[in-house]
């Protein structure tokens, strides 16, 4: 019977180890380079068959509408199945999303889920698409959404769709600081000028990464471009970051375009003691680590 058995996948957040603006390609995005950290932090999705489509979110501040990634992420997928000839393109699907990771945070939320979107599709209704053809429909939808389909960790490049997969380069505990503050991607690459634009932190050889950073040496690892003109605009983000660092963390940084920032802390012990101070000044501190990589 219709609307029994559901499907349910997980859709992690991420968080950027360095990230660098190295100027606007011919097709309007930005260039980019940094390294992707999947995290334990995810949100769940849920799809099982149904009379007619439904999509519910325990976020009632998210659209629920057609802007929404993952209903676009069908979208996408049901055009692709069309033209595929492939069953089930035109079965109704009942979807239901928890959020638990901060909206317009800068750890890719949105992206996550409609990555998750088409790896359930492609469950229910197996076969599915080839990979290949779920890389194209990613991309379409967002230049994070690459990443999510298989969400390991990875070397990244291009608009975000180059992607070199990467032994894992800590294990430290992630202290996530996600002050409420929402800040527009669109606007923080405005912000950026020539000027801030430079060379990539990781030199290369035949296309594959060549310098990797020591995970011994946090001093040594890259910045993030959009830090100085999101904290310029919002200095309690510099203050937050000044704090994870004299709380302990041997390295601290903001996520992407903002707003949350991140703390790697080498023990629960040294982490739970910053929580308790940050609880009591932003409405969101969450403990994390980093995650295992999902499978498309």
């Amino acid at each position: 019977m219709i609307g029994q058995e559901w499907l349910e996948d997980r859709a992690p957040a991420k968080l950027n180890l360095g990230l660098r603006i190295l100027g606007r390609r011919p097709d309007g995005f930005h260039e980019l380079e940094s390294v992707f950290v999947p995290l334990d932090l995810h949100d769940t999705l849920r799809l099982r068959l149904a009379e007619r489509d439904l999509f519910r979110c325990s976020d009632p501040a998210l659209p629920a509408g057609a802007d929404n990634l993952v209903l676009k992420a069908l979208a996408a997928w049901r055009t692709a199945a069309r033209a595929a000839g492939l069953p089930g393109s035109d079965q109704p699907v009942e979807l239901e999303l928890h959020k638990h990771i901060p909206a317009g945070a800068g750890l890719g939320g949105g992206s996550s889920d409609a990555a998750a979107c088409l790896r359930l599709l492609n469950a229910r209704f197996a076969p599915g698409l080839e990979l290949s053809q779920l890389q194209k429909l990613c991309l379409t939808l967002g230049s994070d959404v690459p990443f999510f389909l298989s969400a390991d960790w990875a070397h990244v490049t291009g608009r975000g769709e180059v992607l070199t997969h990467l032994a894992p380069l800590f294990e430290d505990v992630v202290v996530l600081v996600w002050p409420g503050l929402h800040v527009s991607t669109a606007w923080a690459y405005s912000c950026l000028s020539a000027s801030l634009t430079k060379q990539g932190f990781y030199a290369s050889f035949q296309g594959s990464p060549g310098f990797i950073p020591d995970p011994g040496d946090a001093a040594g690892w890259p910045g993030n471009d959009f830090e100085s003109v999101v904290f310029a605009a919002f200095p309690v983000l510099a203050g937050l970051k000044q704090f994870l660092r004299q709380a302990g963390a041997r390295y601290a940084a903001m996520s992407g375009s903002g707003s949350a920032l991140y703390g790697l802390f080498d023990s629960v012990q040294s982490a739970s003691r910053a929580i308790q101070q940050l609880e009591t000044m932003v409405p969101v501190v969450l403990l994390t680590r980093p995650a295992s990589a999902v499978s498309p």
